[in-house]
């Protein structure tokens, strides 16, 4: 009770929430980590006045809401993109004739492909497989060079950027079989999930992909980038990639394998048409990410301000 009078929940709620990362140092235990009641008790709390507590505590709720409702907006376009991609690229635009293929009833005028088939013919390294293990080891890793592209960087049509690290031109000019290049789509051989694909973007002028990457250079004068990277995260993709992937704990696709997916492909003008469709999502996904990360920004500045008394409120 007398917590209760001097303290705030909900404040207490948001000051602990700040103190996460400090939290998380002093956290014990190779299995489970845990605080130990000692830390806990010696943690000191700012004790303002109760209803200036309150109004800092209204304040991070406010901001929270918003987060929690731009969440939500991207939440609803994401499962707009899904429904929006199934639709398109199994009935395409405007088709009335349709028929049976490898992969199900498809527009009459479409065709099912290997996957490999979009590869650039005029590329001898258009559709290969990163180096193996003992091609590529931590030996060789540098502070700066040529970056690696790793598992880590693969995400589910999107480029994750964070992880970096390099080799000298030297060594990649050794493996230029496993160079790859901004416009390339690279898949990833394991799983969560397996096969997912990206396009790699133009931060660097070229890349080298570890053992885990299988680089494909489409043939952009029959193939829309786009559409063929939306045909291979396409659930129908993923789930012949699952049937050819070994391993129980974490799944494991090869080139050899990568070889046997089909996708559905009409002609090119089609392609564009249903990519530009897919792009208007992920551009308006974009937009209201962009808001969320800001928002979520402002928070951890707020967190900073408010509860160390740099900036004091006012309670009218």
């Amino acid at each position: 009770s007398i917590i209760s009078e001097s303290l705030n929940s909900n404040f207490l709620f948001y000051f602990l929430q700040s103190k996460q990362t400090y939290l998380r140092y002093l956290a014990e235990g190779t299995g489970v980590p845990h605080i130990s009641r000692w830390s806990i008790e010696n943690l000191e709390i700012p004790l303002l006045p109760i209803e200036k507590q309150k109004k800092i505590a209204s304040i991070f709720t406010s901001v929270d809401e918003v987060i929690e409702n731009t969440q939500r907006q991207i939440d609803k376009l994401q499962d707009l993109k899904k429904a929006t991609m199934n639709e398109l690229l199994t009935k395409g635009i405007g088709h009335t004739e349709f028929k049976d293929s490898e992969l199900g009833r498809i527009p009459k005028s479409w065709e099912v492909l290997f996957l490999y088939k979009t590869k650039n013919e005029n590329d001898r390294y258009s559709f290969t497989g990163g180096p193996f293990g003992s091609n590529l080891k931590n030996c060789d890793f540098t502070k700066n060079g040529v970056r690696i592209i790793q598992l880590q960087n693969i995400g589910d049509g999107s480029f994750l950027n964070k992880y970096k690290i390099y080799t000298s031109s030297q060594k990649a000019d050794e493996l230029i079989s496993c160079n790859i290049y901004p416009g390339d789509i690279i898949l990833s051989k394991m799983g969560d999930p397996v096969a997912r694909a990206t396009i790699i973007p133009d931060i660097e002028t070229r890349y080298i992909m570890s053992s885990d990457g299988i680089r494909l250079s489409i043939n952009k004068k029959k193939y829309d980038l786009k559409f063929i990277l939306e045909s291979i995260n396409h659930h129908s993709t993923r789930n012949q990639a699952k049937v050819l992937s070994v391993g129980s704990t974490r799944q494991r696709i090869g080139l050899t394998d990568i070889r046997k997916l089909l996708i559905r492909v009409p002609q090119l003008d089609e392609q564009k048409k249903i990519s530009s469709v897919i792009n208007s999502i992920d551009l308006k996904i974009k937009k209201i990410n962009q808001k969320l990360v800001k928002t979520k920004l402002l928070k951890k500045s707020l967190m900073q301000e408010l509860l160390t008394g740099k900036v004091r409120v006012s309670v009218n």
